[in-house]
């Protein structure tokens, strides 16, 4: 998996107030709504890339084309609702953005690994890593917050809290594109773009 996200060299002090103050109405509810409705076919292009691994040990392209896209839009929206840049983030499945990369790589899957994964994986993969993770997205929330002071007074987004932001970003795409069979090997407990 690769997720990049470019660092801006100037933010808008006065697009992060909009974002800060009335983000929740005009970002986060339209984007979160519509998502909501998205989950649904992420759900059957999840079960039928399941399946279809289970019987041919392909993963069908239409489905992972679906579920990378689908990432990738909320990826997007979290990129903004975050502060970490600038932009409204665009409407739709197929939509590319000018700051943020997201590929996953194609794999022969394996059969038994999916069916592990599929019956085991909320409590072998998203349990634990929810439970570390959480005092890492507690930690992206301050740095949220100190960002947000840091770019209001001097328009630039601190680099080293940037690449702590998107590491935290990183890895829970990482554990969400494993639970969709999308990677093929175990999620590393890191943020790291290795």
């Amino acid at each position: 998996m690769r997720l990049e996200v470019k660092h801006q060299q100037r933010y808008s002090r006065l697009e992060l107030l909009a974002r800060s103050i009335l983000g929740p109405l005009y970002i986060a509810v339209p984007h979160v709504i519509v998502l909501a409705f998205v989950s649904v076919a992420a759900f059957f292009h999840y079960l039928k890339a399941t399946f279809t691994i289970l019987r041919s040990g392909e993963y069908p392209q239409d489905s992972h084309s679906f579920l990378t896209s689908y990432l990738h839009w909320a990826a997007r929206l979290h990129l903004r609702v975050f502060n970490m840049n600038d932009g409204y983030p665009n409407f739709g499945i197929k939509q590319n953005d000018p700051y943020l990369t997201l590929d996953f790589d194609k794999y022969d899957p394996d059969r038994k690994k999916t069916l592990l994964r599929t019956i085991f994986g909320l409590f072998y993969i998203f349990i634990p890593h929810i439970i570390v993770w959480f005092l890492g997205y507690i930690l992206s929330l301050i740095g949220v917050l100190i960002a947000f002071f840091i770019v209001l007074f001097t328009g630039k987004y601190p680099a080293g809290l940037h690449r702590f932001q998107v590491g935290t970003l990183r890895w829970m795409v990482r554990v969400l594109g494993s639970l969709f069979h999308l990677e093929d090997s175990y999620p590393a407990f890191s943020g790291s773009d290795r």
